[in-house]
């Protein structure tokens, strides 16, 4: 995904703190676990690291899985689809 397909953004108010939610061109909300998936996925060496980031990326879009984020790493839990 390329930044110039951002063009609009909109906050939203949750109790104390703010989301911001950015939309491309066409007022799509972007998906930026997806989006940062996609980005370690090209910033990767190793061929360990991207095979387990393809498969990661792959069973989030199935909704297999859900991702957090933390100090910039992926992390996830598996996802109950019954």
């Amino acid at each position: 995904m390329d930044n110039d397909n951002i063009n609009d953004s909109e906050e939203v108010l949750y109790d104390d703190h703010v989301n911001l939610q950015v939309y491309d061109k066409e007022k799509h909300p972007i998906d930026y676990t997806k989006f940062k998936l996609k980005s370690l996925i090209n910033k990767a060496y190793s061929p360990k690291t991207i095979k387990s980031l393809i498969e990661l990326l792959k069973n989030y879009e199935s909704r297999k899985v859900a991702v957090g984020w933390k100090k910039g790493e992926p992390v996830y839990i598996e996802l109950d689809n019954k």
